[in-house]
This record gives structure tokens, sequence and C-alpha cells, in this order.
């Protein structure tokens, strides 16, 4: 199994920080500002990709992304099943809270985290927040996750659509995240396997993307003759990039 994975994380043109973090294998990438898309392949029969949108203000965003992904990264290999994932989810909440207890202003620090694991021929997204993963299956961009916020709640009662969510004014209120909150409940975690072919691409990205560039710009992206990561980073960058700006995008192949 071959993995190519491109990913580019950006302040934006309005954020003073960068509170989004990315996960490759062992790599995190956090509190960085790049200005050009970077990829990589590996070739390991075990590998985790994912996306963390940090939240909590200045300095605290990016501390509650770049520790849920550093537990991922440090117990990713030993996962068979969704269980395990899900596992690692709570513990991570855990691990905010244990911040939270060291330091009181800290509390309410969060982050979501988006991610897809393959290992043994087997392939799992898991899924907390507003982030998102999406499959390209040649003619359109598919969404193989549900956010966790008001306005999809919204869009599946009919009251918006998906186009709406973008700049729905309340579109930022999630109703699942990991926050160190200093609560046992869990949070609500999406876990589920994906069928692989032969060859697939995925985008994990965060909410500064999806809400900048609306489906059918993103889907010209990954037409033949584009460099997918390199083209939707511009667009998002035109429309203004109110956000800060991550992704990954992932190609798995046999060879």
């Amino acid at each position: 199994m071959r993995v190519e994975a491109c990913y580019i994380t950006n302040v934006g043109k309005i954020r003073k920080n960068n509170e989004d973090s990315l996960l490759l294998n062992n790599i995190v990438v956090s509190e960085t500002n790049q200005e050009r898309v970077t990829c990589v392949a590996s070739f390991e029969q075990t590998q985790i990709y994912a996306v963390a949108d940090g939240m909590g203000g200045h300095q605290r965003g990016e501390v509650a992304s770049r520790t849920v992904l550093e537990i991922l990264k440090d117990k990713y290999v030993a996962v068979e099943g969704t269980e395990d994932l899900i596992d690692i989810m709570k513990s991570s909440k855990s691990a905010l809270n244990w911040l939270v207890e060291k330091d009181r202003d800290s509390y309410g620090l969060g982050t979501t985290a988006t991610g897809l694991f393959v290992g043994a021929g087997r392939c799992f997204l898991f899924h907390c927040g507003d982030s998102r993963l999406y499959r390209w299956n040649g003619d359109v961009l598919e969404r193989l996750t549900k956010d966790h916020s008001l306005v999809q709640r919204l869009l599946e009662e009919g009251v918006i659509t998906e186009e709406e969510m973008r700049t729905h004014p309340q579109k930022n209120i999630l109703t699942s995240a990991l926050i160190g909150d200093l609560q046992g409940a869990s949070p609500a975690v999406d876990v589920r396997e994906v069928n692989l072919s032969g060859h697939e691409t995925f985008l994990i990205c965060s909410d500064g993307l999806w809400e900048s560039v609306g489906r059918p710009d993103m889907e010209d992206c990954f037409l033949p003759l584009h460099g997918e990561a390199e083209c939707l980073f511009d667009k998002a960058m035109a429309s203004g990039a109110r956000d800060n700006i991550s992704m990954i995008v992932v190609k798995i192949s046999d060879g």
C-alpha cells in the first residue's frame, strides 16, 4: 500500500495565529504558517492522517489541537478497530481536562478532530466537531462526515441548504468537540469503516476551507491537470480566508 499526502496549514488573512494542527503518521504540524503545499509518501502498513481545529483563544486553541493529535500519534499503531479509535478520542478529552486542572485560565480550550486511519487492509474514519472528510469518486466530492453543529441539524431538518451552512450566522456553534471542561461526559465521536478500492483520494480539512470554498469550486480542483491541495488553497485565499486554512489530500493506492 502506498499513501501520498499533500498538506498545508495557513493562518489565513484575518486571524493573528493558527490554532489548527495536522497529523501525518509520526509528524504533528502545529503553530506554523505554511505558504506552500508539502507532499510526503509512505509505504507503512499502519498509517493515520488527521486535521484538528483548535478553539479557546490565543495560545489555547493550538495547545488543544496539538495535544489531541500528539495522543493519536502515540497510540495509533496499536489500533485494531473502531473501539480503539473511540477510546483514544475519549482519552484525549481527559488530557485536555488535565491541562485545565493545571491552568484554570485554560478552561474551555478544545478542538475538533477528523481523520483517516489505514491498517491491515482496513480503513476507518474518525470524527468529532465540524472539520470534514471527503472522498473524490471521480465525478463528485462526497462528504463522509456529518458536522457536529447547529447548522448541520438545520440542514437535516430542511431549514437551510448545504451552501447556506457556509455563511449562516450560527455556523460556529458546535454540538460536540473535544473540550477541557472538567466534565466526565464523553463527546459524540463518529468512527466507521470505509471500503477501499484500488485507488482512493480523500480530503481532510478544517472549516476554514469548506466555509471559504463552495462544493462546486472544490470539485473543480480534483479534475485532471490540477494539484488538488494547491488549487484548494489558492481558492480559499482568493475568497478572503477569514479563518485558518488547513487540509490534507490523501491518495491511497495498491502500489
